[in-house]
C-alpha cells in the first residue's frame, strides 16, 4: 500500500512568545541593562559606542527631528555607508514614530529624487561621498534651485554626513553635527510622543523590487523587525559576549534588521568595518576585534576566502557564519568550515517583504540539511507550497512558497494594487505572502529553494562573458553598467524588458 505525502503546509512554535515591543522601549531596555559596554563599533571612524550612548545619541536625533517639525508618521530618508550616524538615526527614528526610509547606495540622482518623492521623505540624511563614490550630484538633486523642490514638495531639509560639499540655492543643507548640537532632549515632549508609537506602526521602508517588477517600498513594522531579529539571534545562540562582525551594507534588510537589531536584543556587540565592503579590512578585523560571528552574503565570503588564501591567514575565533541574501553552495559551506575554521555555518532564507527571515538552518541539523537546505520555518510562521491555481501541494512536489505569521509586511507604501498582488487571505482569513520562490518541502518540514516561479528582476553579476548579447550596449560596444550595479554582495538590477543569461 502506498502512503499519500502529507500536504506540505507547516506551523513553526509557537515559543518563545512574540515581543510587543517598539524599537525605543528596546534601546532604553537595553541601555538600562548593558549601560557602559560596547554596543556598536565602526573602525573606520574610530568609533566605539556604549548602550548608554547610543540611547543618549538616539535620543539627541529624535529631538533634533522633532524640533524641526517632524511627527510620528512623517518619513525620513538615509543614503550612506556603514556609519555610526546611519545607527543614531535609525534610532532616533524609532523612537518618536518615524519610519526611516532605507536609500540604495547605488541609486543614481534620478533614482534618489524617484524613491525620496515615492516615500514623502521630509528628512534625508545623506553621505558626502560613500568610500570613493562621490555623491555631490545627488545631494544638489535633492536641493533643487529653489525651497521647496519643485520635484520634492514634502522635502524639508538635507542632513550632511562627513566632508562638507559646496552648498546651492534651494532646500537647506546642514551638517550632521549642526543638526544635532542643539537638540537638548526633552523627556516630557519625548515621553508623550513615544506613548503614540505602537508595536505596529511602520518603523522602517525598504525599496524592494518584490518577486518582480518596479521598486515597492516595503513596510516594516516594529513587531516585524523586533521579533525577526529575536528569533534570528536565538538561531544563533548569541550573548553578550559575542562579538559579531557584520559585511553588508546597511540599506540592506540583512544588515539593519539582522545584524543589528539581533546584536542589540541579546547585548552584543556589532562591528562595521568599512562604508561598504572591504575584504582587506575583514581580515584584518578578523585578527583584531577577535569576532565569535560572522554574517555575508556568498560573494562576500568566497573574496574573503580567497584573501585569506593569498596571506595564509586563519581566524581562531570564530564560532559561527550566517550566510544569506543568495543561495549558498555545497562547495562554499566546507570552505566556511575548512578554510576559515568556522565550526558552525548557518543559512536563513527569506524576502525583504518576510522582515526578512522565514526559514533558518540550526547548528543541530544534520549534514545533509544544513547544506541542502534552507533549514525550517521559523516560530510564529506557517510556511505552504502551492500549486498554480493555489492549492497545496505534497511534500516533496514543486510549487511556489508561501509564508504567513508576524514577520508579513504591513504592505507595500500607498499601492494597495501591488500589495494585493502578493498578499492574499485564504478562506481561514489567513493572510499568506507569496513569494515568487520554487522550493520543494519534505517530510520533516525542511526547505530547499529549486527556483524561480515569477522572472526575477535581480541576478547575479559574474562578467561579461555571462550576459546575453542582446542586453543593452554602449557606443562602444560595452555593456550598460549603469543597469549592472554592484550592490556590495554583486547582486545587480536589470530593468525589466532586458534580458541577462548566467
Amino acid at each position: 500500500m502506498t502512503l499519500t505525502p502529507p500536504p506540505a503546509i507547516v506551523h513553526g512554535p509557537t515559543e518563545p512568545a512574540l515581543w510587543h515591543k517598539t524599537l525605543g522601549e528596546l534601546i532604553d531596555l537595553q541601555e538600562a541593562e548593558h549601560d557602559s559596554k560596547e554596543a556598536v563599533v565602526v573602525p573606520w571612524q574610530s568609533v566605539r559606542l556604549s548602550y548608554r550612548q547610543l540611547g543618549e545619541r538616539s535620543r539627541v536625533l529624535a529631538q533634533a527631528m522633532l524640533n524641526m517639525g517632524l511627527r510620528p508618521g512623517d518619513c525620513v530618508g538615509i543614503m550612506a555607508g556603514n556609519c555610526y550616524q546611519y545607527i543614531e538615526v535609525f534610532l532616533g527614528c524609532g523612537r518618536i514614530g518615524c519610519p526611516m526610509v532605507v536609500l540604495n547606495n547605488t541609486y543614481t540622482p534620478g533614482e534618489l529624487l524617484s524613491a525620496v518623492h515615492q516615500s514623502s521623505c521630509k528628512l534625508v540624511f545623506i553621505s558626502a561621498s560613500i568610500s570613493e563614490r562621490n555623491l555631490s550630484d545627488h545631494i544638489y538633486a535633492l536641493q533643487g534651485e529653489e525651497s521647496p523642490n519643485p520635484k520634492l514638495p514634502e522635502l524639508r531639509r538635507i542632513v550632511l554626513i562627513g566632508d562638507s560639499v559646496s552648498s546651492q540655492t534651494g532646500i537647506d543643507l546642514q551638517p550632521y553635527d549642526a543638526f544635532t548640537s542643539n537638540a537638548h532632549p526633552k523627556p516630557a515632549e519625548q515621553a508623550a510622543i513615544a506613548r503614540t508609537v505602537s508595536p505596529e506602526g511602520v518603523l522602517n521602508l525598504q525599496f524592494t523590487s518584490g518577486t518582480t517588477g518596479s521598486p515597492k517600498a516595503a513596510m516594516l513594522t516594529h513587531t516585524n523587525l523586533l521579533n525577526n531579529a529575536c528569533f534570528v539571534g536565538q538561531g544563533l545562540a548569541l550573548t553578550p559576549q559575542d562579538k559579531i562582525l557584520s559585511l553588508p551594507p546597511l540599506f540592506h534588510c540583512f544588515s539593519l534588521v539582522l545584524s543589528f537589531l539581533f546584536s542589540s536584543i541579546y547585548g552584543s556587540t556589532i562591528i562595521f568595518l568599512s562604508p561598504r565592503f572591504s575584504a582587506t579590512r575583514c581580515v584584518d578585523a578578523l585578527l583584531t576585534e577577535h569576532a565569535l560571528v560572522i554574517l555575508g552574503v556568498p560573494t562576500m565570503y568566497l573574496t574573503l576566502l580567497d584573501i585569506l588564501a593569498r596571506t595564509g591567514t586563519k581566524p581562531v575565533s570564530l564560532r559561527t557564519a550566517l550566510a544569506s541574501g543568495s543561495p549558498v553552495s555545497p562547495t562554499l559551506m566546507t570552505r566556511l568550515r575548512t578554510e576559515m575554521g568556522v565550526p558552525n555555518v548557518l543559512i536563513a532564507y527569506g524576502m525583504t517583504e518576510t522582515s526578512p527571515v522565514t526559514f533558518m538552518t540550526h547548528v543541530s541539523d544534520e549534514v545533509d540539511k544544513g547544506i541542502n537546505t534552507v533549514g525550517q520555518v521559523l516560530p510564529h510562521t506557517s510556511a505552504k507550497v502551492v500549486d498554480p491555481e493555489g492549492g497545496v501541494v505534497a511534500r516533496g512536489m514543486r510549487g511556489e512558497l508561501c509564508t504567513a505569521g508576524f514577520a508579513v509586511q504591513k504592505g507595500y507604501w500607498r499601492n494597495v494594487k501591488k500589495t494585493a498582488e502578493v498578499m492574499q487571505r485564504d478562506e481561514a482569513g489567513v493572510l499568506w505572502m507569496f513569494t515568487g520562490d520554487e522550493v520543494v518541502m519534505d517530510g520533516e518540514g525542511f526547505v530547499a529553494v529549486t527556483g524561480r516561479i515569477k522572472a526575477p528582476q535581480h541576478i547575479f553579476w559574474i562578467g561579461e562573458a555571462a550576459v546575453g548579447a542582446d542586453f543593452p550596449k554602449t557606443g562602444s560596444g560595452k555593456h550598460q553598467k549603469h543597469l549592472l550595479r554592484e550592490l556590495g554582495n554583486r547582486l545587480v538590477r536589470v530593468r525589466e524588458g532586458n534580458r541577462a543569461i548566467l
